[in-house]
């Protein structure tokens, strides 16, 4: 701890934004897989109420 206070403050100020950008990144990663596992599972959920329906339409004919 005794070399960061050695440091200068501009060095300081830009590890604090390296840092930030960087966490911002990850956390932008992961919501970007968020999204495309959330527009999966909606077609998934999509294609399985296709499926029900034209059984629906199946039984309804007998």
């Amino acid at each position: 701890m005794h070399t960061f206070n050695d440091i200068g403050i501009r060095t300081k100020i830009l590890s604090v934004v390296v840092i930030s950008l960087i966490l911002n990144s990850i956390v932008a990663v992961v919501v970007y897989w968020g999204i495309l596992a959330s527009l999966e599972r909606e077609d998934e959920v999509t294609f399985t109420h296709e499926i029900i329906t034209l059984t629906d339409d199946l039984l309804l004919q007998w």
